[in-house]
């Protein structure tokens, strides 16, 4: 990713589980070019790596993500924050989702 400013930022995945059409498990982080975990650029108090479960759910031909997020080994500090971020993390994936969204309608 490119910030607004021109900062480049990677992440780092590692994906712990995949069950297709039900669930996807992994940690992820930011990191250098090299893959290496980093803190996140723009906050020290950003927890260093979070457990992400993602649900699939199914009913009446429409699927329901549902997102979950865990920060791993944080301080109180990094939880603090993290907490605090949640309505703008909430922000980017709606927008990534939507764009995913408008994408998928543009191909079928």
């Amino acid at each position: 990713m490119i910030s607004s400013e021109g900062h480049e930022m990677y992440g780092i995945f590692h994906y712990k589980e995949v069950s297709p059409f039900g669930k996807i498990i992994f940690t992820n982080g930011f990191a250098d070019k090299d893959g290496n975990l980093i803190r996140a650029p723009f906050a020290v108090t950003f927890p260093m790596e979070v457990l992400n479960t993602w649900t699939f759910d199914e009913e009446n031909g429409k699927t329901t993500l549902t997102l979950k997020g865990l920060p791993l080994y944080a301080t109180e500090e990094e939880l603090n924050f993290f907490e605090a971020m949640h309505t703008n993390m909430q922000a980017g994936f709606g927008a990534t989702f939507a764009q995913w969204e408008n994408y998928l309608k543009s191909i079928s």
